[in-house]
């Protein structure tokens, strides 16, 4: 599966809500930004992997290498890559939809994601109980979002977000729009 960087997050439709952008969606023969990653992100996308916010049916391969993944080890640790995904979330407001082989990708195929997803992913690390409250809150309120059960234009929803309209509620009537 790929998707372009800071791209709408419409892999999974139930948890596409609420302005999550993809990163680390990569595929062969697709160009990426490379560099070689530092210690700092490194240890935080592992740490930030350790808590998936989705577990998905099946394994994803890495493109790259042409092979499944199936565990990966870093620092005395292994952990299971290729079949959940992660949320990271910046200070700022942004939500960033990722694969756990993110890491798998930073750290064998020097891929660099943004810098504001690298922000997010330290911050997120230096800061594991709220990363943890935060993404599963997020998630519960997607399995919670009645839109989920309804197709709603994206065009729509993404007004009612602009205008600070929460889509758990009815929108506005033009007379309380906000003017």
């Amino acid at each position: 599966m790929h998707f372009k960087d800071l791209t709408p997050y419409t892999y999974m439709a139930r948890y596409s809500e609420y302005g999550a952008k993809n990163i680390g969606w990569l595929k062969a023969g697709e160009d990426f930004p490379k560099n070689p990653p530092d210690d700092d992100l490194l240890d935080a996308l592992w740490e930030t992997i350790k808590h998936p916010a989705i577990r998905t049916r099946g394994m994803h391969r890495c493109d790259q290498c042409n092979k499944k993944i199936r565990e990966e080890r870093y620092k005395n640790q292994t952990l299971l890559l290729g079949s959940n995904e992660i949320r990271i979330f910046h200070k700022e407001g942004d939500i960033f939809a990722a694969p756990n082989m993110i890491f798998h990708y930073v750290y064998i195929h020097h891929y660099n994601p943004p810098l504001k997803f690298r922000e997010a992913v330290l911050y997120c690390a230096q800061n594991l109980d709220w990363y943890k409250s935060k993404s599963n809150d997020h998630i519960q309120l997607c399995e919670e979002n009645p839109l989920n059960l309804v197709r709603i234009p994206d065009s729509v929803k993404r007004s009612w977000l602009r205008r600070g309209v929460s889509p758990l509620k009815t929108p506005p009537t033009k007379a309380e729009e906000p003017q």
